[in-house]
C-alpha cells in the first residue's frame, strides 16, 4: 500500500504532561538533557528509581485545572482524565482552537495517547468488589475505567 501524498495534515497545537512537567518546552529540555526523570512515586511505592529489579517509575505532578479552566467541577474528574485535560487545553489554546466561551468553533481531529491509562480506576473498582462486593463499585469510577474515557472527556 503506496501512502497518498496528496493528502495533507497539519499539526497545529500539542500538549503533554510528563514526570518532566507540562508542556512542549519541558518535554524538548528533557529530551536534551538525556532523557527522562525518574524520580520517587507516591502511587507505586515499591518501584523505586535504579533500585535492582525494579522498574522505572515517575510520577508527573497533579495538573490543578481549576485555575486554567475556570471549572469549580475539576475535583470530579478522575487522575487520569485531568492528565487529559491539562495536555489538551494547551494544544487547543496554541491551535487557536478555542473561542473566547473556552468551547471549541469546529471539528477537531485529535491523536491522545497515555502509558498507563485508566490504571487507578480499575484498581479502585477491583478493591471496592473484593473488600465490599458489587454494590460498592462507585459508578462515577466505573465510567473512568473505560480506556477511551479520557480523550472523549477532551
Amino acid at each position: 500500500m503506496t501512502p497518498d501524498l496528496a493528502r495533507r495534515v497539519a499539526i497545529t497545537g500539542v500538549g503533554v504532561v510528563g514526570s518532566f512537567g507540562s508542556g512542549t518546552g519541558a518535554l524538548w529540555d528533557c529530551v536534551d538533557g538525556g532523557g527522562a526523570k525518574f524520580a520517587p512515586s507516591s502511587r507505586c511505592p515499591g518501584a523505586l528509581p535504579r533500585a535492582p529489579g525494579a522498574l522505572p517509575c515517575a510520577e508527573a505532578a497533579r495538573p490543578d485545572l481549576r485555575r486554567t479552566l475556570r471549572f469549580a467541577r475539576v475535583s470530579r474528574m478522575s487522575l487520569v482524565s485531568r492528565f487529559a485535560i491539562a495536555a489538551v487545553h494547551p494544544a487547543l489554546l496554541q491551535a487557536g482552537l478555542l473561542s473566547d466561551r473556552g468551547t471549541v468553533e469546529r471539528v477537531v481531529g485529535m491523536v491522545y495517547g497515555t502509558s498507563n491509562g485508566p490504571a487507578a480506576a480499575v484498581r479502585e473498582i477491583h478493591d471496592d468488589l473484593l473488600e465490599r462486593g458489587p454494590a460498592a463499585v462507585k459508578p462515577r469510577v466505573f465510567q473512568e475505567s473505560v480506556f477511551n474515557a479520557p480523550a472523549s472527556l477532551a
